[in-house]
């Protein structure tokens, strides 16, 4: 029996940048929902409930949003 265990140690992004995405991506969701319900709305909703579509337009995402800066 081998008695040598091997432990996996996960590795961290811990940049400024991979810190900035990340809180990017958590502001995007909706924690509140459940994914095994409303994926979309786990995913996106926090992202949707900022970010409401401007009159005017058909649709509205982060292209969009990227598009006028």
């Amino acid at each position: 029996k081998n008695k040598n265990k091997v432990v996996h140690v996960p590795e961290y992004c811990l940049t400024p940048e991979c810190v900035n995405i990340a809180s990017t991506m958590l502001t995007a969701m909706d924690r509140s929902a459940d994914p095994c319900n409303d994926f979309y709305q786990y995913a996106c909703g926090g992202w949707m409930k900022n970010n409401p579509i401007p009159s005017g337009q058909s649709r509205w995402g982060t292209f969009e949003v990227m598009w006028q800066k």
